[in-house]
Parts: C-alpha cells; sequence; structure tokens
C-alpha cells in the first residue's frame, strides 16, 4: 500500500484513488497465484531417500533439488528445483530448528567451491 501512502503526500486525492484501484485487483491476483506446498526429507537409506515436494492440490510426493540459497537467524531461503522460497520457521521447535541448520551448514560445506 505504499503507492497509496506516497499519493497522499505528494499528490492528489485522486492519484491515492487510482493507486487502490490499481493495487486491490494486483494483491487478489498474487495471492490467488500462489499455491500451498510441503517438503519432506527422506534419509538416503530409504527407498527414494532424498528431497521431496507435494502441491496442495496434488496428493504424490515428487523428487525435488533443494538448496539453501540463505540461511539467517530468523529466516531462510531455499531454492527448490530453482524457485527460490523464503521460510520463516517461527512454528518448529528449537531441537527441530538446529537439526535443519545443521544440516544445511553440512550440506553447504560438503559442496564444491565454483
Amino acid at each position: 500500500m505504499l503507492p497509496v501512502i506516497i499519493s497522499f503526500a505528494v499528490g492528489p486525492f485522486w492519484y491515492a484513488v487510482l493507486a487502490s484501484l490499481f493495487m486491490v485487483p494486483l494483491i487478489g491476483w498474487v495471492k490467488h497465484r500462489q499455491t500451498g506446498w510441503q517438503l519432506q526429507w527422506r534419509p538416503e537409506g530409504v527407498a527414494g531417500g532424498g528431497w521431496h515436494q507435494r502441491l496442495d492440490n496434488d496428493s504424490l510426493w515428487h523428487p525435488a533439488h533443494v538448496e539453501c540459497h540463505y540461511l539467517g537467524p530468523w529466516m531462510m531461503g531455499i531454492k527448490i528445483d530453482g524457485r527460490l522460497r523464503w521460510l520463516w520457521p517461527d512454528s518448529a521447535t528449537a531441537a527441530e530448528l538446529r537439526t535443519l541448520r545443521r544440516h544445511w551448514v553440512m550440506a553447504s560445506s560438503q559442496r564444491s567451491p565454483v
């Protein structure tokens, strides 16, 4: 809603109305376009080990290539089959977060420098 705020500050009222008429459908379109997803790790000893992804509209798990793009204290960026997703792991327990961070640190140390 930043364009609306800026419109009120620097322009006439109709700028704000025009910006609002543009932003509301755009936000709705973006929200409608997004689909939910789940990510699952299967140990290597298990058949089909590795990362698997399932979309909300799909009941099957599909193998996925997952990389850690960013690992910060409160946010993680991961690439799932080349698509960047941002995670705020606030619903995980401390032990789950520690395990996930340890996995990403170990995975990044095993990658060869490019």
